[in-house]
């Protein structure tokens, strides 16, 4: 999993930060503190799915928590 271009420490480094994450049919998701999967998005998807939580039908004007949690559990 690790390229072989990396040293031990680098292997293990990396090793410890990809506990939370698991692939799932090819798609990444981190787990939160409760075990749930998280989708992970890239940064080219961010604007659009912030735009369609804000702007879309089950947008409008909330506190940033409330958005950040109605995209986290889509």
């Amino acid at each position: 999993l690790c390229p072989p271009e990396m040293n031990k420490a680098k292997r293990r480094h990396f090793r410890l930060h990809a506990i939370p994450y698991a692939l799932v049919d090819g798609v990444l998701f981190k787990k939160d503190i409760n075990g749930v999967l998280l989708r992970c998005i890239g940064k080219n998807h961010i604007e659009k799915m912030l735009e369609e939580f804000h702007n879309g039908s089950v947008g409008g004007h909330f506190a940033l928590r409330v958005t950040a949690l109605k995209i986290m559990k889509a």
